[in-house]
């Protein structure tokens, strides 16, 4: 009875450190850096999955150029940044540190050029089952963060910048307030400079 009990004790301690993460969850990382955005990308092991089902032909192919060669058409039909609508070029597509989890994948994307304002990313939205891309970004010194799924593919980035302009915009809007109430007040005689 004592070991039954000690073994039932264990194994629910435990439990939790058996349970492989989420196949249909993946998490990016996404940084400007000098003239280059950096994407640190974390995906299941079902990415495996949804890249065989892009490209059948890999099924029984043993080469391993091969699969890095249709992996990384794959990032680029699915992963896309944009700035005004002008996708900004993949340039490479490497492994990148694991963090000691055997059923994850780390790759670190870089895109050619600074400035973005739209991530389209349709990765792993080829499984049938419902996809969720979680997005960490750190621009302009913001912190953002937004979710693609299978429904809802891209986001628009509310920059700071555009922030600024819509207050520049109230506040040149309110001192023509103040200067048509004193042009007023002043043609009325209310108040004399």
């Amino acid at each position: 009875m004592k070991w039954s009990s000690c073994i039932l004790i264990v194994i629910c301690a435990f439990i939790n450190f058996g349970y492989a993460h989420d196949a249909d969850k993946a998490f990016f990382v996404i940084e400007q850096k000098d003239n280059v955005v950096v994407v640190k990308a974390e995906f299941p092991w079902s990415i495996r999955t949804a890249v065989l089902r892009a490209f059948p032909e890999l099924e029984n192919s043993k080469e391993q150029h091969e699969f890095d060669t249709a992996f990384f058409s794959y990032i680029k039909d699915n992963f896309k940044i944009s700035n005004a609508s002008k996708a900004l070029s993949l340039v490479s597509v490497r492994e990148g540190v694991s963090k000691g989890h055997s059923h994850q994948n780390n790759y670190v994307l870089t895109f050619e050029g600074k400035y973005f304002d739209t991530v389209t990313n349709t990765i792993m939205c080829n499984l049938k089952k419902p996809q969720s891309n979680y997005h960490k970004l750190q621009f302009e010194g913001q912190h953002l963060e937004y979710m693609t799924t299978n429904k809802v593919t891209r986001f628009i980035i509310n920059s700071r910048q555009e922030s600024h302009l819509k207050s520049y915009k109230y506040y040149y809007l309110s001192i023509l307030v103040v200067c048509a109430a004193l042009f007023y007040f002043k043609k009325r005689k209310i108040i004399n400079f």
